[in-house]
């Protein structure tokens, strides 16, 4: 990853997600991969999918602002202030 071969990052957690499917830290992870990536909608729906699978009682202030960033990436403004705003109420 720091050497940015996201390509490889983004295979490897392939593998984890289909050895883990119902985990969201996975999913969240790929995530960030696929923003550095430029690959926004990719990385959206791996958002999507970590909300999804995150127990009721834990909430990521960092997913929240990872997929604003990643709407930022598609010029989804509205959606990217909706995400930080829910991340920075939940950082209180």
């Amino acid at each position: 990853y720091s050497q940015e071969n996201f390509d490889e990052c983004i295979r490897l957690y392939d593998i984890i997600i289909s050895l883990d499917p119902d985990s969201f830290v996975w999913f969240e992870r790929r995530g960030q991969v696929l923003v550095d990536a430029n690959r926004f909608k990719e990385a959206i729906r791996d958002f999507d999918n970590a909300v999804r699978l995150t127990p009721e009682n834990y909430r990521s202030v960092g997913l929240l602002a990872n997929r604003g960033l990643a709407h930022e990436g598609l010029y989804m403004w509205n959606d990217a202030l909706q995400d930080y705003n829910n991340a920075i109420e939940l950082g209180k």
